[in-house]
């Protein structure tokens, strides 16, 4: 399957990772706060899985730290992403055209 890659641009506001998903997903530029949320909810409800050691800090801070609009979202956030929405994510870095993909489907389950 060929495609093309269509640059779009989203204000750099700090969320602008939670609203670029939004838009490509949900066709709304204004996702930020409920895929915070989204996120937030997904990490505490699996506090093995998010450990502090995945986290880089205790799962309940890492929970109120995601939810400020301040702060940046990364490769933790789009794995979740890309699970919530069950498409896997290619965040592309125009400058150096690296290309890091997420929610990678198995080989096994992209049949079933």
């Amino acid at each position: 399957m060929e495609g093309i890659v269509v640059r779009r641009v989203i204000p750099s506001d700090n969320s602008c990772l939670f609203n670029a998903v939004g838009y490509v997903m949900d066709h709304d530029k204004h996702k930020a706060p409920e895929l915070r949320q989204v996120i937030a909810a997904t990490v505490a409800s699996d506090p093995a899985k998010y450990s502090e050691a995945f986290l880089g800090k205790p799962n309940e801070v890492y929970c109120a730290w995601i939810l400020d609009s301040e702060k940046w979202g990364g490769a933790i956030e789009l794995s979740i992403l890309a699970d919530y929405y069950g498409r896997e994510i290619a965040a592309y870095d125009i400058q150096t055209t690296r290309c890091d993909l997420y929610g990678q489907v198995s080989i096994r389950n992209m049949f079933s």
